[in-house]
């Protein structure tokens, strides 16, 4: 079994564009972090019409790190969706489908339909037991009794994440439930008659730039493309500066039999693709200034659509935006943020910088937050009327409407990120 340092970290929703720094296991109401050992078992959890189902997922593995690069290497454990059964009663099985549409209809903060827990064998190194996640809810048999435990103690989405790993999983589509087990491990659920995956194979020794937090420890490789269209491809993200993007059908999958550019408008010479030995994809961008490209996926007789989003901007766990930016560029930049409200409201700041620190290879981060006459004038929490939405362009400093430097990246008005229960999540439509 591995050792893990414990750290607070914010979860991954949905989709792959969750942007956070890297880190791992978090556990349930611990003051004092230590080292705990993984057990390679996690909970999960669901609403089977009003009960508490509980399915143990067995022999996961945690990331196998490179002594020589660093770069992690994860497994992805793929379940089917008929096998999850509740372990007191194996009649209840998950009906996939109908979790997912549940949760489709969760707001900021409220209990969504499905989680992913940690086991309660995790352990101090030294071998004291430690409060996890499912303590708290040992004894709850149904999911309004769960429902009532959680109002009562998860009070903002930061006790959210404390208790849940990946509150509402990391990655979801169509057919499939997956997390990123707080960056410790990888579990798939997912329908074996309708889903279709793949992955982003891209190696981090083959690149000139990976931001930290697009680093393999962060990505689930799943990507659900099963039911998506040329309007509604799913969305992958790639740092901006990094040309090329690596793409392949995950393990449960058949082999991608084409890829080819979608989008209209996008010229021949702006784009090569490379089929390689594996069946993989190698995508090189030639220029920087496609930032948003679709792709046709077929296999089997069948398209999927998939869209590269290239930017250089993330966020850190208080969801301040970071721009990374490559090392030994010694340029000044603003980050221009418009943010926009339910109601039709938009408010637009100028941010500054306040910190910098390493951020992956090749890249610094810089973080931004508001200036201090702007202090308090956009507030995250979804009970103080939290924005829906962002945009951020990263101008050079000094530039005004009459006097533009340049910008570092974002087309357009930018690029724009949804905000989905604490989650940023990228949109290419806006």
């Amino acid at each position: 079994m591995k050792k893990i340092k414990s750290v607070l970290m914010a979860a991954v929703l949905a989709t792959m564009g969750l942007l956070l720094p890297v880190a791992q296991v978090s556990v349930y109401a611990d003051p004092a972090p230590e080292e705990h050992i993984f057990n390679n078992k996690a909970w999960f959890v669901w609403n089977c019409d009003g009960g508490l189902c509980r399915y143990q997922i067995t022999d996961l593995e945690s990331p196998d790190e490179d002594p020589v690069t660093g770069d992690l290497t994860y497994h992805t454990k793929y379940i089917r969706a008929s096998d999850v059964k509740d372990v007191n009663d194996n009649t209840k099985v998950l009906d996939l489908n109908s979790v997912l549409a549940q949760a489709a209809t969760t707001t900021q903060n409220e209990l969504s339909s499905y989680l992913f827990i940690f086991d309660d064998c995790i352990m101090r190194s030294s071998g004291e037991d430690v409060n996890t996640c499912k303590k708290g809810i040992d004894g709850i048999s149904t999911w309004d009794g769960l429902r009532t435990w959680w109002d009562a103690h998860i009070t903002d989405y930061d006790s959210q994440r404390e208790f849940a790993i990946d509150p509402t999983g990391a990655s979801a589509g169509k057919n499939i439930i997956s997390t990123n087990g707080d960056r410790n491990f990888r579990a798939t659920i997912y329908d074996e008659t309708d889903y279709y995956g793949i992955s982003n194979a891209s190696s981090t020794a083959d690149l000139t730039y990976y931001p930290s937090y697009w680093n393999t420890t962060f990505f689930n490789p799943a990507y659900d493309i099963s039911e998506t269209t040329l309007a509604n491809p799913m969305i992958i993200q790639s740092y901006l500066l990094e040309p090329q993007v690596v793409l392949k059908n995950d393990d449960v999958s058949a082999p991608i039999e084409s890829l080819t550019v979608a989008s209209e408008g996008i010229p021949d010479p702006a784009v090569t693709i490379t089929k390689q030995g594996d069946n993989s994809y190698k995508i090189i961008f030639n220029s920087n200034y496609y930032d948003k490209v679709v792709f046709r996926v077929v296999s089997g007789g069948k398209s999927y659509y998939v869209a590269i989003a290239r930017t250089v901007v993330g966020h850190d766990y208080e969801r301040n935006p970071v721009l990374y930016v490559p090392t030994g560029d010694t340029n000044e930049y603003d980050i221009i943020a418009t943010y926009y409200w339910a109601d039709g409201t938009e408010k637009t700041f100028t941010l500054e910088q306040v910190n910098s620190e390493p951020g992956g290879k090749g890249l610094e981060a810089r973080i931004y937050t508001f200036k201090e006459a702007d202090q308090g004038q956009v507030d995250f929490r979804p009970d103080r009327n939290a924005p829906t939405g962002v945009t951020y362009i990263s101008a050079k400093a000094g530039s005004t409407v009459s006097k533009y430097e340049g910008t570092l990246g974002g087309s357009n008005k930018g690029t724009y990120f949804t905000i989905n229960r604490g989650s940023f999540v990228i949109d290419i439509t806006k």
